[in-house]
């Protein structure tokens, strides 16, 4: 999995990485695992930081949430 702030989505996007040279051959590209977290969760020490990480969780096994 390559995960990101969404404040980087335009640069970090699946179809920019595929594009980098050398890139397509990363396995999670190839699976589209690329994940943006929403920034504002999990870079501030608040109560949403629970929000955060549950996105994290989301991006890493997202078989495990309906």
């Amino acid at each position: 999995v390559i995960m990101g702030p969404d404040v980087h989505g335009s640069e970090l996007r699946l179809e920019k990485i595929q594009a980098r040279a050398g890139w397509s051959g990363v396995k999670a590209v190839q699976q589209g695992r690329v994940v943006l977290v929403v920034d504002d969760l999990v870079s501030r020490h608040t109560p949403r930081l629970v929000d955060g990480l549950e996105a994290v969780a989301r991006g890493l096994y997202p078989n495990l949430f309906p």
